[in-house]
């Protein structure tokens, strides 16, 4: 099986976002480690993220992204990871979001044009809701789960809309009561993808601490070391 290299432009790309995160995130992250980032300082952080192609390096330069191969998109969301989960997980379903308003068909432009910009300038969030049996249903055969529900400021809902088991998508705009927009189409491969590459980055995040901490007894036994042997 052949692997495909990386590109330089892909290591460039990849190199200038870690720099930036390390400077700009990692400390963030570390901050809030043990409890939630309120949401207006998440917000500055993905406003800052979205200036290196996250949630729309994929998305069609059309519709307000980059137009970059997915893999590139993947090795930079692996970065991401690899600082913050939390702050992954925000940015991954934000690109759910962002992919699905960018396949919309032309009948539902105005959706598009309406919430994609600030989705992708990472000033708005998005979220998913479903609560329907087969759709990761728990014991008792339903479930009800809601990504980004602290953050989000539109959520597409998966519900049912006729007797033989119809499901439509509607996006709500939490801050417009009563507005809702029929959606075709879920990105759920996206999602896929995303979670695959937010597993490698907390591979990464845990071998780091695997290391730093092998490093530590390392340290700790020479200075052992050398006790005894002044003793």
């Amino acid at each position: 099986m052949m692997v495909q290299q990386p590109t330089e432009d892909q290591l460039l790309a990849v190199q200038s976002f870690r720099r930036f995160l390390a400077a700009e995130i990692r400390p963030v992250a570390s901050r809030y480690r043990d409890c939630r980032l309120p949401k207006e300082r998440m917000r500055e952080l993905t406003q800052a993220i979205a200036e290196f192609g996250l949630p729309g390096a994929s998305v069609a330069v059309e519709e307000g992204g980059m137009g970059l191969p997915a893999v590139t998109e993947a090795m930079l969301f692996e970065e991401l990871c690899a600082v913050s989960l939390d702050i992954g997980v925000c940015v991954m379903i934000n690109m759910g979001v962002a992919a699905t308003l960018a396949q919309l068909p032309a009948s539902q432009a105005p959706l598009r044009t309406r919430y994609l910009p600030e989705l992708l300038a990472g000033r708005s969030f998005g979220g998913f809701c479903t609560r329907e049996p087969g759709l990761g249903s728990d014991a008792s055969g339903e479930n009800t789960w809601i990504s980004n529900g602290d953050y989000a400021d539109l959520v597409i809902v998966t519900v049912p809309t006729g007797t033989a088991g119809e499901l439509s998508h509607v996006l709500v705009d939490r801050n417009e009561h009563g507005r809702e927009f029929s959606i075709e189409k879920l990105a759920i491969e996206r999602a896929r993808a995303g979670i695959g590459m937010l597993s490698v980055g907390l591979m990464r995040a845990a071998h780091q601490l695997v290391a730093a901490r092998m490093a530590e007894m390392a340290t700790l036994l020479d200075e052992l070391t050398g006790i005894a042997a002044f003793v």
